[in-house]
């Protein structure tokens, strides 16, 4: 049979009718709806955070699920030439401090040795 698969991540009501859009958490009819990386929108809630402007799927950057055009994710997050702006951290990607001193950066390499033989 044709049954819906239960996703959590999309909001829908309790008593049938249409799923509630993330932005407004209101209904959300076929007429209106736009579908944007498993989650439903009004097509009018699909709008850049920053700017406001209405957005299209082939225009929007997305960060921590927050919208935002092209041109205002660029502004935000690569204006410094990093990401400072994105609070997630990525496990292995932090930079690690550099050893003050020859013997530490030493002592930094065993370290490092002993974890690679311990993993392999």
């Amino acid at each position: 049979a044709n049954t819906p698969e239960w996703r959590p991540d999309i909001i829908m009501p309790k008593f049938g009718g249409a799923p509630k859009c993330r932005v407004c958490k209101k209904s959300v009819y076929a007429m209106e709806l736009m579908k944007y990386d498993d989650q439903i929108y009004h097509k009018t809630c699909f709008r850049c955070l920053e700017c406001k402007k209405v957005l299209l799927p082939k225009s929007v950057a997305m960060m921590s699920g927050d919208l935002y055009c092209k041109d205002c994710f660029k502004k935000k997050f690569k204006a410094r030439g990093k990401y400072d702006d994105i609070t997630a951290v990525v496990p292995g990607t932090q930079e690690k401090p550099k050893p003050s001193s020859k013997a530490e950066a030493k002592s930094v390499v065993k370290e490092e040795m002993k974890k690679a033989q311990m993993s392999a």
